[in-house]
């Protein structure tokens, strides 16, 4: 059986004439069982080139990155704690996202992926978690504990009810998007993992605020990776 082939989205270089990607992703892509393509973002697309793309992928990876605009969710900068990442790419992103839900198309959503899934669907952020959320824990530069949630499809992948995480995130999510569901959580409440609800058969569309590609020695972060792999199979078997 050919190998699923698992779309990536590219970040920019703060002069935005590069295109980079951290390695941990592919890796992670192709221990796992695929292979991989990487999109970088692009000024002059249009939802017709972005499906011709889409139609070469049997899922698509969100990596990582810095911070959406609060203007894309409806609310005022915080002043001097947003790292906003181009225009360019939140748009491209955004579109992407939104075409890749619109066709199905297993979906895995890894830190910033897992905020912007979260804010094309409609939900919010906190722009800052020191400074907005009384009491939180460290959540950037640290390790901590997350708690799944019962009748989840990640407490189902992961198999166990708590785990430690890596942690290097300032925002995480306010409002859930629409058709979302909370599958994680840190003790502090902070949102740590999203999936669409209701679930459905041989669908996978999962966000987690961690880096399971940095982690993956991790025997339950390895089976995430493999999941999505196997669902996007399945994906391209219904294809051809």
């Amino acid at each position: 059986m050919r190998k699923p082939v698992i779309a990536i989205n590219a970040n920019l270089t703060n002069d935005k004439k590069y295109n980079r990607l951290a390695t941990d992703y592919t890796r992670a892509i192709l221990k796992a069982g695929g292979i991989l393509f990487i999109i970088p973002p692009f000024s002059n697309h249009s939802e017709k080139l972005l499906e011709h793309i889409l139609e070469k992928a049997d899922g698509l990876l969100l990596s990582g990155g810095n911070d959406i605009s609060p203007e894309v969710y409806g609310e005022n900068h915080f002043p001097h704690k947003i790292k906003e990442i181009p225009k360019i790419k939140q748009r491209f992103d955004i579109e992407l996202t939104r075409l890749a839900l619109k066709k199905n198309l297993p979906v895995l959503a890894i830190c910033y992926g897992h905020q912007l899934l979260n804010v094309v669907l409609g939900g919010s952020l906190f722009q800052d978690i020191n400074t907005q959320i009384k009491g939180a824990q460290r959540h950037k530069r640290s390790e901590h504990t997350v708690y799944l949630c019962e009748g989840t499809l990640l407490v189902d992948i992961i198999r166990k009810k708590t785990i430690r995480v890596n942690s290097t995130h300032h925002q995480c999510i306010k409002t859930l998007g629409k058709g979302l569901m909370i599958n994680a959580l840190a003790q502090d409440g902070i949102i740590e993992g999203v999936e669409i609800f209701p679930p459905r058969k041989n669908a996978f569309c999962i966000g987690v605020q961690w880096h399971p590609e940095r982690i993956l020695h991790k025997k339950e972060q390895l089976r995430l990776f493999q999941e999505f792999i196997r669902i996007s199979s399945l994906n391209r078997i219904r294809k051809e």
